[in-house]
């Protein structure tokens, strides 16, 4: 079985090949910034002794076999190949997002119990967020009428229509971001502890920056969990579609629905 033509489902614009380029000067970009930022916070620990450090470094080397992947004619654009390859991103973004607030829930002066609760409000929240687009997911491939928006089946293979996905997500009413209010909301607290910093930066033992950020990142963050999140569900429902079927599911980006207009299927 050979894969449909790529040009004809992701566009012939951007190849395989460029995605790759492009994705790994996004991930040294990221993952440079937030080595910096976890380095920057945790002032008394060395820099090859930060947990974090190690973490972003081996993400980079991850990144890096994922797009060394994408160079050879193995990458077909298959969904568990867009799982892992939206995955990844999406764990480059949320390097770039939280490093101060993780670097000061690990590595500041603050006490063994805060550090626990800031970690525990973290984890609350953007696993509270994450929960309601597994949700969304699960109805959207347990509903038949939203289902046939995603999928085409093909002789030998399945179509993911990324297009009907869009359309589904506004059937569901599921966002990919917090809404623009909570952010304002934690944009004007980040702010705000400008007037506090002095007490702050001494009890944390952190400037007032990495701080302030902290605060304002923790909703941003919800883009890069919904990232990470739906390339889970990426790899989970194709892959039990294509182990009862024994078909290949592929990315479309460029179809749309059967029934809707234009629909080159």
């Amino acid at each position: 079985m050979s894969a449909p033509d790529w040009t004809l489902r992701v566009g012939p614009v951007l190849n395989s090949r460029h995605w790759a380029v492009l994705s790994f000067v996004f991930v040294l970009l990221t993952n440079g910034a937030a080595i910096y930022l976890f380095d920057d916070v945790a002032k008394h620990t060395a820099f090859w002794s930060n947990v974090w450090v190690w973490y972003a470094l081996v993400d980079v080397g991850l990144m890096f076999l994922l797009l060394a992947a994408m160079t050879v004619h193995l990458w077909q654009w298959r969904m568990e190949q867009v799982s892992a390859f939206g995955l990844l991103a999406g764990v480059c973004t949320l390097n770039l997002l939280l490093p101060s607030y993780i670097g000061i829930a690990t590595y500041s002066a603050a006490p063994l119990g805060l550090k626990l609760l800031l970690w525990g409000c973290l984890l609350a929240y953007q696993g509270w967020f994450a929960l309601g687009i597994v949700r969304a997911y699960r109805r959207v491939w347990n509903e038949p009428s939203l289902r046939k928006l995603l999928l085409v089946e093909k002789d030998d293979h399945f179509l993911f229509l990324h297009q009907g996905e869009n359309i589904v997500r506004g059937k569901v009413g599921f966002q990919l971001h917090c809404s623009p209010l909570t952010m304002i909301v934690f944009m004007v607290i980040g702010f705000g502890t400008f007037f506090i910093r002095k007490p702050l930066t001494n009890y944390f033992d952190v400037n007032w920056v990495p701080i302030a950020y902290a605060i304002m990142s923790v909703p941003l963050a919800t883009l890069a969990t919904a990232m990470i999140v739906i390339s889970i569900q990426y790899f989970i429902y194709p892959h039990r579609l294509t182990r009862e079927t024994g078909k290949v599911v592929y990315l479309d980006k460029l179809s749309k629905p059967p029934g809707k207009e234009g629909n080159p299927c």
